[in-house]
């Protein structure tokens, strides 16, 4: 068992609904209350509807495609956020001649059968038994003849466009460095798009949620306790709750991430970021977690990491 799962040895994963139209590629990894999948939508692809016991956020990496959330449709472009709440009926559909790639975070946890082969992030020490689950469940196909009554794309607060998503600058930020962040949240998951420049290094810190790393471009060192671990392009990583851990990009070159927080970050502490809620909803998680900055001992542990010596993993 290991917090690191590298991209090339990660295979695809199943799903219990196949598509009824098109290729789906799903890369996914969770731990004990969420899991983050990278998804790949073929042209013409077009989902069955279905349900499932979990709130889901999606972010559009490339290309674009429709989502239908109830008697609504969100067309997604590159940059949108859109949440999915607990039990509505969806379904998506790729009505464009290109692949579109997708962020997609989902709490609880799919369960195996409905993820078949999504690989578990857990320290030797952890039990990898999930205590909690959602399935996905499909429903009548009789949802999708909503499509045709859909006229011009949905505007509800479930959906953020790109342009309506400001760049976020961390606040404690060391001096001299800018990571610009976008974050969206939920009533149960945060979906955090970063850039860290080269020779960005954050702060020792701890915080009451589950984090997954996905690194998009580039490559990124990150400190978990005692353990340090060099991501590249492709590569996923766990940060369990109240682990210290902080990251440090060695690089001269920016590295592009995807972070996704069980519970969300508390969004009153992070400036800029945006809550995805429709109208009659709390504008706020029931549970928002903190980053708590702890005593500075990283020079001690990033040392054992130098660069003549092996790296990890």
């Amino acid at each position: 068992m290991s917090l690191f799962m590298s991209g090339k040895d990660l295979g695809e994963a199943g799903t219990a609904i196949p598509p009824r139209e098109g290729d789906l590629r799903i890369r996914a990894v969770f731990g004990p209350t969420h899991g983050l999948a990278v998804v790949e939508r073929g042209p013409g692809y077009r989902s069955r509807p279905r349900v499932h016991d979990a709130e889901q956020l999606v972010w559009v990496v490339v290309g674009e495609t429709w989502f239908y959330v109830e008697e609504e449709g969100y067309h997604l472009r590159p940059g949108d956020f859109l949440r999915i709440p607990r039990m509505a009926a969806h379904w998506e559909r790729n009505r464009s001649d290109r692949p579109c790639t997708t962020v997609y975070a989902n709490s609880p946890v799919l369960d195996p059968f409905t993820r078949r082969g999504a690989v578990g992030l857990f320290g030797e020490d952890e039990d990898p038994v999930l205590r909690v689950t959602a399935r996905s469940i499909p429903v009548s196909d009789e949802y999708t003849k909503a499509e045709d009554r859909i006229g011009r794309p949905a505007r509800t607060g479930l959906h953020r466009p790109a342009a309506d998503v400001p760049g976020l600058r961390q606040a404690m930020q060391m001096p001299g460095e800018a990571a610009i962040n976008a974050l969206a949240y939920g009533h149960e998951l945060g979906l955090l798009v970063g850039i860290r420049p080269g020779g960005y290094h954050w702060r020792p810190h701890f915080h009451d949620c589950e984090q997954i790393n996905y690194l998009a471009d580039g490559e990124m060192w990150i400190f978990v306790e005692e353990e340090g671990f060099h991501l590249r392009a492709g590569d996923f990583l766990r940060v369990p709750r109240m682990a210290v851990h902080w990251a440090w990009n060695r690089a001269d070159r920016p590295c592009v991430t995807y972070e996704t927080h069980s519970p969300p970050l508390d969004p009153r502490t992070i400036r800029g970021s945006v809550g995805l809620f429709e109208d009659g909803e709390p504008p706020y998680p029931p549970k928002g977690a903190r980053a708590v900055f702890t005593p500075d001992h990283s020079a001690a542990v990033e040392a054992k990491y130098r660069e003549d010596r092996p790296a990890c993993p």
